[in-house]
């Protein structure tokens, strides 16, 4: 069958750049989708994005559908024809239904039943006929932000200013607004100039020619290649930061990196904060010494070749000098008052309208610092930096520096800390309790940032509960369900033993004394619990746990957010052992008949008959004592080892033993042996969550 290339494009106003890879996925994606459902063949899809077009190239697209052949069943013989032999209005609808005539019928025997059947035949529609459809592909395409422009009723990202559609060499027509498709193109928007591509295959080439690099993944490389270049003409270290590598990606389409200097005075303003006005406000990369110093120097990217570059980097230098000197001004006015001063002003910052102001968030965090070093037994000193940094550590989301970038609180915190004379420990625990703050970030290193950390997320997450403003869906503005994945890989990361009911029950205490619930407190306990299983399921299986495992574990009663993970990571590990499956197979009898007891009844060895119920208790009083023994340590493989000891006594005990006995007296105590021996199983997990091939 006859193939050709499918080029589409969609030209627009420049696009944000964090709409552009996303964007190119979802054209991509819908173009598939909708190839696919035509029934459309094809060799492969190739997808284009920079901040003024999409574009998706479709090689070896078949000019046409192919035939569809087929056979429909219809009545049965004795209703397809009278007692005559003609035909029934039966026998005709079912032709007429098939475009077929009722010469065409034939009959088969079906299960011993002859059936009337036809041959079905239906020609594929032309490439070209079908094409103009993808009009509804493009206007289906949805974004975090829509607009509109003059008098259209179409949203889109940004307005749609050409189309280009071509199928081989012929254009295939339709229109967007008032925009038409064509084979007309353009270049770079200073560069470049009205392009006409007379094929889809030669789209990356002719666009390349006018200044345009259509493939993100190129110009990300040409932006990483000539940063080095710089950086080794230099002799300098530039660390790229991956985020803003790929927003400046995808904010040019025609990458040249060039680099620019400014005033050594501004050196002086701390490394964070300088970094962060260069890549926040101006999209810098910040170039360093091999030691890691910070040095005089950036290096940006024009959108645009290489003309002129001095001129390009003296204006680059000119607005950045402006940036710093405000950075400078602000740095300077922050340190006027004192800790005290920024303190107070929390009390005027509503945190949220119905849980009170951040001054009032502060109480409750230095409230629940206190309890929780309790909880922990941690040392004094601990305990004094953690509470020392729990009073002061939202300070400085009232200067000036945190107020132009949010993104150094915790930072700012630690300098002025710092330079006001605090402790470095108290200082590092500012900073530290707003860690982890993303996918992949790092964890306190300090025990008193750890401690203030969980203070300060579980107050945030219960209080949000407590006011039911709960995460749905994708609807989480108070980022809840990232503090709790914080809370959980801390507790991981430092082996604490505490549970997370634990860290509930505090805030809620201390959240139901200020008076704002608008829930139960065991509503929203419940509801608490939830949403953190959720969050350990999470955190258990992007570590690689098997679901059925993390079930399992989490089935059972709760203990600290370490033991439940060394649990469901041994169920993980231990899941291909056709041991482990027998064993738990054993374990599993055992809490299933066990759910018959009432789990109220004690054991009398006065109903016992045999020396199996004997045995049964006796490593029932043994697993108790070796368990606690085994999670004294920590120790999860030693505490399933316990448990699967008794694979041999449980198995005898059930080929000797009806515990459903007439007896009622020996009925009831034979389940209640059983749910002696449960009450250690079920303590490790409900192991009949587990699922086995």
């Amino acid at each position: 069958m006859t193939t050709k290339p499918l080029l589409l494009e969609i030209g627009l106003e420049e696009l944000p750049a964090r709409f552009v890879a996303t964007s190119r996925l979802q054209l991509e994606e819908r173009i598939e989708k909708w190839l696919n459902g035509k029934d459309l063949n094809y060799e492969s899809i190739m997808s284009y994005a920079t901040p003024r077009r999409l574009a998706v190239v479709v090689t070896g697209l078949a000019e046409k559908q192919p035939d569809q052949k087929g056979e429909s069943k219809g009545p049965a013989k004795k209703i397809a024809l009278d007692e005559g032999g003609n035909w029934t209005k039966a026998a005709q609808g079912f032709a007429r239904g098939q475009g077929v005539s009722t010469d065409d019928l034939t009959f088969k025997e079906v299960k011993g039943v002859d059936y009337v059947f036809a041959k079905t035949f239906a020609a594929g529609s032309y490439t070209t006929t079908l094409l103009p459809e993808l009009k509804e592909v493009i206007t289906s395409l949805t974004f975090g932000k829509n607009m509109r422009w003059n008098t259209y009723e179409l949203r889109f990202a940004r307005p749609i200013r050409w189309l280009v559609a071509l199928y081989g060499s012929e254009v295939v027509p339709f229109s967007i607004t008032d925009i038409e498709t064509s084979n007309q193109t353009y270049g770079h928007r200073f560069l470049g100039s009205r392009l006409e591509i007379t094929h889809p295959e030669d789209y990356v080439n002719r666009l390349a020619d006018d200044y345009v690099v259509a493939d993100a993944k190129k110009r990300k490389q040409m932006i990483r290649d000539q940063v080095r270049v710089l950086e080794n003409k230099h002799d300098w270290v530039v660390p790229i930061d991956e985020d803003l590598l790929e927003e400046i990606t995808n904010l040019v389409e025609y990458p040249t990196a060039l680099a620019g200097s400014f005033d050594t005075t501004f050196l002086d303003l701390p490394k964070e904060v300088l970094i962060t006005t260069m890549r926040e406000h101006q999209r810098y990369f910040p170039v360093e010494e091999k030691n890691g110093t910070l040095l005089p120097q950036f290096i940006t990217v024009r959108n645009g070749n290489a003309h002129a570059l001095e001129n390009v980097a003296k204006g680059n230098e000119k607005v950045l000098r402006a940036r710093l000197a405000d950075a400078a001004f602000f740095y300077a006015e922050d340190q006027k008052r004192t800790i005290e001063d920024a303190v107070a002003k929390l009390d005027a910052i509503v945190f949220h309208e119905d849980i009170g102001t951040t001054g009032e968030k502060v109480q409750r965090t230095k409230e629940l610092v206190t309890k929780i070093a309790q909880h922990l037994k941690v040392d004094r000193t601990t305990a004094a930096t953690a509470t020392r940094a729990a009073e002061i550590a939202k300070f400085d989301l009232t200067t000036h520096m945190v107020g132009e970038f949010p993104e150094l609180q915790g930072r700012m915190g630690e300098e002025y800390a710092l330079k006001a004379g605090e402790d470095p420990a108290v200082a590092n625990a500012i900073f530290e309790h707003y860690l982890p703050r993303f996918a992949g970030d790092e964890t306190p290193k300090a025990p008193a940032g750890a401690v203030l950390s969980i203070a300060d997320k579980i107050d945030t997450i219960a209080s949000c509960f407590a006011i039911e403003l709960i995460p749905t869906g994708s609807q989480d503005p108070y980022a809840l369900r990232r503090q709790a994945t914080g809370i959980v890989q801390i507790l991981l990361a430092w082996k604490l033993p505490i549970k997370i009911e634990t860290l509930v029950d505090e805030a809620l205490r201390s959240i139901e004394r200020k008076g704002f619930m608008k829930a139960s407190v065991e509503d929203t306990k419940k509801a608490l619990g939830e949403f953190f299983a959720s969050r350990l399921k999470h955190v258990f299986m992007e570590k690689g746990h098997r679901y059925d495992a993390v079930d399992a574990v989490l089935a059972s009663p709760h203990v600290d957010v370490y033991t439940l993970f060394s649990k469901s990571e041994l169920l993980t590990n231990k899941a291909g052992e056709g041991s482990f499956k027998r064993s738990v197979e054993a374990l599993s009898r055992v809490t299933n008949l066990a759910e018959k007891s009432g789990g109220t009844a004690a054991v009398s060895e006065t109903y016992f008959e045999n020396q199996q119920e004997s045995d049964l208790l006796a490593a029932a009083v043994q697993v108790e004592s070796a368990l606690q023994q085994a999670w004294s340590v920590g120790d999860a493989y030693a505490a399933f080892r316990v448990l699967a000891e008794c694979e041999e006594v449980i198995h005898a005990f059930f080929d000797t033993t009806m515990v459903m006995a007439e007896d009622e007296a020996v009925r009831k105590n034979r389940l209640a042996l059983l749910e002696r021996l449960a009450v250690s199983i079920r303590s490790f997990a409900d192991f009949r969550q587990l699922v086995f091939a």
